[in-house]
């Protein structure tokens, strides 16, 4: 009678508080505060059933009515007590491994710093080690409302199945079939545009149709992309946050959306003419350029529904023959060796500005305070291979954590790569997964696989 009434008080206790107190946070948590449960079932009915077997009918009895009385005491004890965060009084080394806050590097930004309300457009061409700490960056920074991610079928796939494992919400990524992407609007897949794209022209000079293929992407965003916000980001593939900086302004006309400065000049003369040249032909204006100096080549830019939509009418009512504005724009390699869509959209807002029309919500930070320290590595191979070496680099990409660590932690300071208040890094042509010494295919062949991919969906 007396081990039916010890059993049934202080197992009752302990399941009850188990169950009150067990921390919701920690999914690890949860499974240690599941076995605890288990572990005292065991306790409680093993006795029970073992009474039973030997016709200890009371001592049964009296072990399971006070089982349930215990569970309702214990309730009832925990639900007046102080409120303690899901913590016991006393505390284990477990129990503080499982509760501890995260890192100071990992917390999130300050609330002035999210954008919840607008949503990013990822243009991603291929998945590489770096594709996972772009689209966390992005996430601990700035929240926002949702991550649509651009590329192909193969790609998508392959970012829906690694992505289980990065630090994100999964409800938060969309994803956006590049090889259809203009279909309801024009009735054309990505390879029927690759009729409209010279490949004749001199290599050494001349982008690949890959690249050309982004800015169209990122201009038909705002019609092509379902349920995107009115206002939303266009952020590339190889931007890499590390010190934020404000998306978004409020002040008392509302709320102005500001791109920053992360380049001080185009790479050569011969870049910022063909730019120059390719805003005068299909906006009929002077290209603008952000005061204090830099570019707007930023390699991303907040972008207005509405305005991306009068920015292409524009384009297309200037450019001859029926053909949609998207083909039309890609007819112009045959002369041209580059175009930016940010140019094209920063020129185009500037001169609405300038012409008095109804307040357009775009600004920018100065290249002082968010370009000048930034690190762009135009050769990506050795870069992943001190990443590599320094770091255990998990099989689903580098985690941003990681990578902040490698640049910015303590022991950085010996790193080739670090620079105090380091703001940004860019890392071009990240492909793999993994580094690689072996020979990567040229642009055109990319090109050539992705359209015969595109052609067997």
């Amino acid at each position: 009678f007396v081990a039916g009434v010890g059993n049934g008080l202080s197992a009752g206790a302990v399941v009850a508080m188990s169950v009150s107190l067990a921390p919701d946070s920690s999914q690890r948590a949860s499974v240690v505060s599941l076995f605890r449960m288990l572990n005292t079932g065991t306790d409680v009915f093993v006795p029970l059933m073992l009474g039973c077997a030997s016709h200890w009918v009371n001592t049964a009895l009296c072990g399971t009515v006070l089982l349930c009385l215990g569970c309702i005491c214990g309730f009832a004890l925990t639900t007046m007590m102080p409120h303690c965060d899901g913590r016991s009084p006393v505390s284990t080394e477990l129990d503080e491994e499982l509760l501890a806050p995260e890192p100071v590097s990992m917390q999130s930004e300050p609330e002035s710093l999210k954008v919840p309300h607008i949503d990013f457009v990822i243009p991603v061409k291929k998945v590489g080690m770096l594709t996972r700490t772009v689209i966390e960056s992005v996430f601990l920074h700035y929240a926002p409302r949702n991550m649509y991610i651009v590329s192909r079928k193969s790609e998508l796939d392959a970012i829906k199945l690694l992505s289980v494992d990065w630090d994100i919400p999964q409800s938060m990524l969309r994803f956006v079939d590049e090889d259809t992407f203009f279909f309801d609007a024009f009735r054309m897949h990505m390879c029927d545009f690759m009729e409209y794209y010279d490949s004749s022209r001199e290599k050494e000079k001349a982008r690949e149709f890959g690249w050309w293929w982004q800015q169209l992407l990122k201009l038909g965003a705002g019609t092509c992309v379902p349920g995107l916000s009115d206002d939303f980001y266009v952020w590339d593939g190889d931007l890499i946050v590390l010190k934020p900086w404000p998306l978004m302004v409020r002040g008392s006309a509302g709320a102005t959306y500001h791109v920053a400065i992360l380049q001080e000049a185009a790479r050569s003369a011969f870049n910022r003419s063909e730019y120059e040249a390719s805003v005068q032909e299909l906006l009929g204006m002077e290209t603008a350029y952000p005061d204090g100096g830099g570019t707007f080549v930023a390699h991303h830019m907040p972008l207005n529904k509405g305005i991306l939509e009068k920015l292409v009418g524009h384009i297309d009512s200037r450019l001859p023959g029926n053909l949609p504005w998207a083909a039309k724009l890609l007819k112009t390699s045959a002369y041209r060796y580059r175009v930016s869509e940010y140019m094209l959209y920063s020129t185009f807002v500037k001169n609405l500005q300038s012409h008095g029309d109804q307040f357009v919500p775009f600004a920018h930070h100065h290249y002082e305070a968010y370009g000048k320290k930034g690190v762009r590595v135009r050769e990506a191979e050795v870069f992943l291979q001190d990443l590599e070496e320094a770091l255990a680099i998990p099989w689903c990409g580098c985690a941003y954590k990681q990578l902040q660590d490698f640049l910015c932690g303590p022991a950085s300071g010996g790193n080739k790569y670090h620079i105090d208040g380091m703001t940004h890094l860019q890392v071009e042509h990240v492909y793999h997964l993994c580094s690689s010494k072996k020979s990567q295919p040229s642009q055109e062949e990319d090109d050539k696989q992705s359209v015969a991919g595109a052609k067997n969906l």
